[in-house]
């Protein structure tokens, strides 16, 4: 058994790495449009505004994992292994369910 708030805790944490990569990617995706990268003007405007989504539900995911992590009404635990089940990213399981 894990406590949740430690599982919550971690993946906030896990959310926030993303959320930095994915503000990294959409930053070079624009310094590229505005430079005129080679390759660029194909891209359909739909796909840069995914990208631009994407970084931003990630990291309200994040401030939604860290929220409810900071919580702490819950005094209960889940079993690592069965809130694994799936996760196929071992680097991923471990900071996440890692105590």
């Amino acid at each position: 058994m894990i406590d949740l708030s430690v599982v919550l805790t971690n993946t906030a944490a896990e959310l926030e790495h993303l959320a930095m990569k994915a503000s990294e990617i959409d930053e070079a995706v624009g310094d590229m449009l505005v430079s005129g990268g080679q390759g660029m003007a194909g891209l359909p405007m739909v796909l840069l505004q995914d990208v631009d989504l994407l970084r931003q539900t990630v990291d309200c995911l994040q401030i939604l994992m860290n929220n409810i992590a900071r919580q702490g009404a819950c005094a209960c635990g889940v079993s690592s292994s069965a809130v694994a089940e799936g996760i196929y990213l071992e680097a991923v399981r471990k900071r996440c369910l890692g105590r």
